[in-house]
């Protein structure tokens, strides 16, 4: 619970509604059955058409009465809820719009609060860079123009509308940070690093998940036949491939089939194909 405004109110009106309900429920019982007695005095002949009918009116407006008294009791009960602030997820309280025991109108904001998830970066992208980029693609944010002490971002998504003709908003996911950033600082990210290389991938067959959902664990052969399993930060999975953000280099093999079976630092022999083909047909 982030805040909350006096409950007493609220509660006694909600025992009020509650108090009006269990009137009309007995009211319609005690009129049910009246009506049942007046018609079987009718059948009796004992009555008069018209008292029976009179009994089955009143009979009718006392349901109506119930069904008014359980909306005003719902009503009560949604107005009792609405004195408690509930934060709609986990996070926590990062600025203060108000202080306590003050009046304040109606659609105020009292708190800003943030997520204590995994965090986003929000930037403005061109217009001719947005159409050539897609979600999962890499990028590399610092906050400094040469780049140093920067982290990895992978693309999320970029709205479809454009900011004054001229930029539109993506959203990236931040990899693997140094540190938990703090919220509303600037940054400087760039699209494709490094142009000259394609982002490195593997198969999901090589992959053991890691502890978080953008984590992994690979075997990485060693010049000396053994295998090192190693953690490595994930992008986007897409046909059957992971996009690696960290944790692997350039030329690096790692262990495809049967890493189910393989323990960190276990001895393993490079796969090699006991046919060739040549010019001829075999």
């Amino acid at each position: 619970m982030l805040a909350s405004i006096d409950r007493q109110p609220a509660q006694l009106r909600l025992q009020e509604a509650q108090a009006s309900l269990r009137l009309a429920r007995a009211q319609a019982v005690e009129r049910e059955l009246n009506y049942q007695r007046q018609k079987r005095l009718l059948a009796a002949g004992s009555v008069a058409q018209s008292v029976v009918e009179s009994a089955l009116a009143s009979s009718e407006q006392a349901k109506a009465e119930q069904v008014r008294a359980q909306a005003e009791q719902a009503l009560a009960h949604r107005e009792l809820d609405r004195t408690r602030l509930i934060a709609p997820f986990a996070g926590r309280v990062v600025a203060r719009h108000a202080q306590p025991r003050t009046v304040l109108p109606a659609g105020q904001v009292v708190l800003d609060i943030e997520s204590t998830a995994g965090q986003e970066v929000v930037a403005a992208i061109p217009l001719a860079l947005a159409e050539t980029l897609k979600p999962g693609d890499l990028a590399r944010a610092s906050s400094t123009a040469d780049g140093t002490s920067g982290f990895d971002l992978a693309l999320e998504g970029i709205s479809p509308r454009a900011d004054d003709g001229l930029v539109r908003t993506a959203v990236f996911r931040v990899l693997r940070p140094a540190s938990r950033l703090p919220s509303g600082i600037t940054l400087l990210v760039q699209m494709h690093p490094d142009t000259g290389t394609q982002p490195l991938s593997v198969p999901v067959q090589a992959l053991w998940m890691g502890t978080g959902s953008n984590s992994a664990e690979v075997f990485v052969y060693q010049p000396g036949g053994t295998v090192a399993l190693r953690s490595v930060s994930l992008g986007t999975v897409k046909d059957g491939r992971a996009l690696i953000a960290s944790g692997l280099a350039v030329g690096e093999r790692v262990v495809t089939a049967g890493a189910a079976f393989l323990q960190d630092g276990e001895t393993v022999t490079l796969f090699q194909p006991g046919t060739r083909l040549t010019g001829g047909t075999q």
